[in-house]
């Protein structure tokens, strides 16, 4: 099963806890937006992975697998490990892509540190 253009839906484009915020009544909001698209599902899928690997890692696969399966039960798509694989790479370039020559020497380390990481990480 793969995504056709018909499948293509809104994406937040950095979809993770880290741009979830509560308002006062308790109600979870989704923020940062200035990555948004219309795209692939798997590129949101694909941050929740890197996102809760880098920073959870003692729980990561256990959160990984009920999110995706959450997900599955709602909106049919291939989640295969090579498949969100590529998309975590292809997001962590698309940062350092965003991370310039005038960025800190530290910054453009981490995110080449982090895709080194992802590389030869295990996600799924």
């Amino acid at each position: 099963m793969s995504v056709s253009p018909f499948n293509s839906l809104l994406l937040h484009g950095d979809f993770g806890y880290h741009n979830v915020i509560r308002d006062v009544k308790g109600n979870s909001k989704l923020i940062d937006w200035e990555f948004a698209g219309y795209g692939d599902p798997r590129v949101d899928v694909a941050n929740v992975l890197f996102w809760t690997h880098l920073h959870f890692p003692n729980i990561a696969h256990v959160c990984v697998r009920a999110f995706i399966n959450a997900y599955i039960e709602r909106r049919k798509e291939d989640f295969t490990s090579d498949i969100l694989h590529a998309h975590i790479i292809l997001q962590i370039w698309r940062i350092i892509e965003i991370v310039k020559d005038d960025f800190p020497e530290p910054v453009k380390k981490e995110w080449n540190r982090r895709l080194d990481w992802a590389l030869n990480h295990v996600f799924i």
